[in-house]
């Protein structure tokens, strides 16, 4: 049976190796002693499987609840070792996936003035913990996963493509993606700048990764959903962005049902985002220019979509 952390030592162990501030860390020592052991052996065991998320909410309140669950997550770091080492995967991934969560607690701390996870970002530590969500560089992302996109996708013999409501009845047979297809899914952390390259680099590991471990995964296409691949872009920032670079490795296209301006207002400034009248939000660069002159002029932000067919990765992968 994996070990679970459930000392203080064995914690600040693990948070090292996590390579989290010890000083911020520390902190929640405090905390950590108020805590029964099998009340927290129950929601640490609990973090890789069935979270009893709902209880933990009633036992703390928000402050606390957020310290519970990133103690929760340190205390899994054998877990994640033991899948990586059950499922042979590289160590250079798992020394890759490690640094997230430091770079989560940063981005949050900033945003929410306060250490510690959301329930939404937990779940999605979580998952690294299980081997969901890998590294594949400069992206992450998941080896399966099912395409959950609004439409399906038919591709015209121009080279565009065709959306049409899924599994209706007057629709063409075959379509090239439809929702429930196997793809693989990338993620984009905020771990730096978005460089086209390493992207691409990104992406081929990602698919020798599926050749080698999951030979029989026979995945449709490469899809990421982000409201950094909303069409916009591409008319409110320069040709030569990152941003739009990266929209440019496939197809792209809008899900207007869900709109991402609070999103992008909260990625770009944090929770005073959504706090300041647009008029009193920082623009110090390029990116923070355009986003508030196109919501200042009436303009919206959805959540995009990128595609990449698998039979396009070979032509990607040359240049």
């Amino acid at each position: 049976m994996t070990h679970i952390a459930e000392t203080w030592n064995e914690l600040c162990a693990n948070a090292e190796r996590f390579q989290l501030d010890p000083v911020k860390f520390g902190r929640l020592s405090d905390f950590f002693k108020t805590l029964d052991p099998a009340v927290f052996h129950e929601f640490a065991a609990g973090t890789p499987g069935d979270f009893p998320m709902e209880k933990a909410k009633a036992m703390f309140p928000d402050e606390k609840l957020f310290e519970l669950l990133l103690l929760c997550v340190v205390a899994n770091l054998d877990v994640m070792i033991e899948k990586y080492r059950a499922e042979q995967w590289p160590h250079s991934m798992l020394e890759g996936i490690l640094p997230d969560l430091k770079c989560w607690l940063d981005t949050l701390e900033r945003d929410l003035g306060r250490y510690g996870l959301p329930p939404r970002i937990f779940y999605w530590c979580a998952s690294c913990i299980k081997g969901k969500v890998k590294s594949f560089g400069r992206l992450q992302g998941e080896s399966i996963h099912s395409y959950y996109g609004p439409c399906s996708i038919y591709r015209k013999t121009d080279g565009e493509l065709l959306h049409l409501p899924p599994f209706h009845r007057n629709n063409p047979p075959h379509p090239d993606l439809t929702p429930g297809d196997k793809v693989l899914n990338i993620h984009i952390p905020a771990s730096g700048p978005l460089l086209c390259q390493d992207c691409i680099d990104s992406l081929k590991r990602m698919c020798d990764f599926s050749a080698e471990y999951q030979p029989a995964y026979d995945y449709k296409a490469i899809v990421c959903y982000s409201w950094l691949l909303d069409p916009v872009f591409q008319k409110i920032l320069k040709p030569g962005s990152n941003i739009i670079q990266f929209q440019k490795l496939g197809h792209i296209f809008r899900w207007e049902e869900r709109s991402q301006d609070e999103e992008v207002r909260w990625r770009l400034w944090g929770n005073t985002g959504n706090q300041l009248p647009l008029e009193q939000l920082s623009t110090e660069n390029s990116m923070k220019r355009a986003v508030v002159g196109h919501l200042l002029n009436n303009g919206h932000f959805c959540e995009g979509i990128l595609i990449i067919f698998k039979d396009e990765l070979p032509d990607l992968f040359q240049h």
